[in-house]
């Protein structure tokens, strides 16, 4: 068998289970922050693949499936060989894209040899429990002005940009609030699509009583873009691309699933 390549890092002793175990952890964690925070599959796998290789863990099989993250590797040669598996399935969380930053410029840290593997835990650890720099109110102002600009974009007037906005704001509040007690998205459409509607019927009924010309269609197509499922879409189309085709279907299906409700 050929030499490794060398590492940037001394590696860890590769004949202790315990810190090879704690470097394919650190590998793990590293890859579950990616998948949610939007990487596809394959560009997931090779990061962590990169992070155990940085350690001297070269000789390793990365797979991640949807949301499970598996590594394999043996230790030691001939009878005292050993098999080592660590497997996690990556909790969902909502998307930060500041844990996106630090996580690459842990990554590039790792990398280059600046961080050993307990400077590397106590980083993921602080890296899980960032909060978003923005507020809630913040957040659901943007997504109330996203939704205020695509009604403009569709033929909308001054009144059905304001009315979007706020309809937006709605929206994105329940389904913050819907959130927090653990509904699963699928009720999160549902009701978000609802309040999309009921509001552009009932301005229409009344607008066409009073010989207004009303398109409820524009409040409407600017609710299915705040809800529709981007993101996870995205994620489908590259995975598939790039040769992940279990991720991909799975990924696919969520997304109908989530845009039919």
């Amino acid at each position: 068998m050929a030499a490794p390549p060398p590492s940037p890092l001394a590696p860890v002793d590769l004949t202790d289970p315990a810190q090879v175990t704690g470097v394919m952890e650190i590998a793990a964690r590293i890859g579950e922050i990616l998948i949610f925070s939007g990487s596809s599959n394959s560009d997931a796998r090779a990061q962590v693949y990169l992070a155990a290789a940085s350690y001297g863990l070269h000789y390793c099989h990365v797979d991640i499936v949807m949301n499970t993250i598996t590594i394999h590797t043996n230790i030691g040669t001939g009878a005292k060989r050993q098999p080592l598996t660590v497997v996690r399935s990556a909790r969902k969380w909502t998307i930060n894209f500041t844990k996106l930053s630090a996580v690459d410029r842990l990554i590039r840290s790792i990398h280059t040899g600046f961080t050993p593997p307990s400077v590397a835990e106590q980083a993921l650890d602080d890296i899980e429990a960032m909060k978003s720099p923005r507020t809630i109110f913040t957040e659901l102002l943007g997504w109330a002005t996203m939704g205020g600009a695509f009604s403009v974009m569709l033929g909308g007037n001054v009144f059905v940009a304001m009315m979007s906005f706020f309809v937006a704001f709605a929206i994105i509040g329940v389904i913050i609030a819907m959130e927090t007690m653990r509904i699963p998205p699928f009720y999160h459409n549902i009701v978000g699509g609802f309040m999309a509607v009921v509001p552009a019927a009932v301005v229409y009924n009344i607008a066409s009583s009073l010989g207004i010309a009303f398109s409820p269609s524009q409040v409407i197509g600017m609710g299915i873009i705040v809800l529709v499922a981007g993101l996870t879409l995205v994620q489908s189309i590259i995975d598939g691309i790039t040769r992940a085709p279990v991720t991909s279907t799975a990924r696919f299906f969520e997304a109908l699933l989530s845009t039919a409700a």
